[in-house]
């Protein structure tokens, strides 16, 4: 018989089996993992300080979003050229309303007209 006839002896069958240890001590390592992270994001919700904080840098991000956002808006070309003749029309209003109440004015104080008899 030759070597490779052989079959593997219970030994080495044995050897290549993992070791039920190695298992355990592999799920304690991963166990204490979670429970440290778990730890962490309690010591974290707990800590009002860093939640202030997290809480303010939040707002400062959207304060700035919002801001950029309005920028851009005025930044577009329709927007930016609607300037001149919106200025325009409100001096055109404020003319013609400042031409009315003058003309009111200028009726209240001159007596009327006599009636021809």
């Amino acid at each position: 018989m030759s070597a490779s006839e052989h079959s593997a002896s219970p030994r080495d069958s044995d050897a290549a089996a993992p070791d039920p240890r190695d298992e355990i001590v592999a799920d304690i390592h991963r166990t204490r993992e979670e429970l440290g992270s778990t730890v962490d994001e309690l010591a974290g919700k707990l800590d009002v300080r860093a939640q202030a904080e997290h809480a303010a840098d939040v707002a400062r991000a959207r304060a700035v979003q919002t801001v950029r956002s309005a920028a851009a808006t005025l930044e577009e070309p329709t927007l930016r050229n609607l300037g001149p003749p919106v200025a325009g029309v409100a001096l055109l209003i404020g003319f013609l309303l400042t031409v009315r109440r003058r003309a009111r004015r200028r009726a209240a104080r001159t007596p009327p007209a006599p009636i021809p008899s």
